[in-house]
């Protein structure tokens, strides 16, 4: 799954691994799971959000 990808080893956005799910990672950008925001502004590498994190820890949404 592309949030414990993303989780334990953030992966660029111009990467093999988010181009070979670029599907996945759309989906779970759109659903608030990952993200590329910093506190400086957007970065490159895909992390997951709160609600990210939250996800993997329960399960659920």
């Amino acid at each position: 799954m592309v949030c414990e990808e993303a989780n334990f080893s953030p992966f660029l956005v111009q990467s093999n691994f988010a181009r070979e799910r670029a599907q996945a990672v759309a989906a779970a950008a759109s659903l608030g799971l990952l993200t590329t925001k910093t506190p400086d502004g957007y970065g490159r590498t895909w992390r997951p959000t709160l609600v990210g994190q939250l996800f993997l820890e329960t399960g659920r949404l």
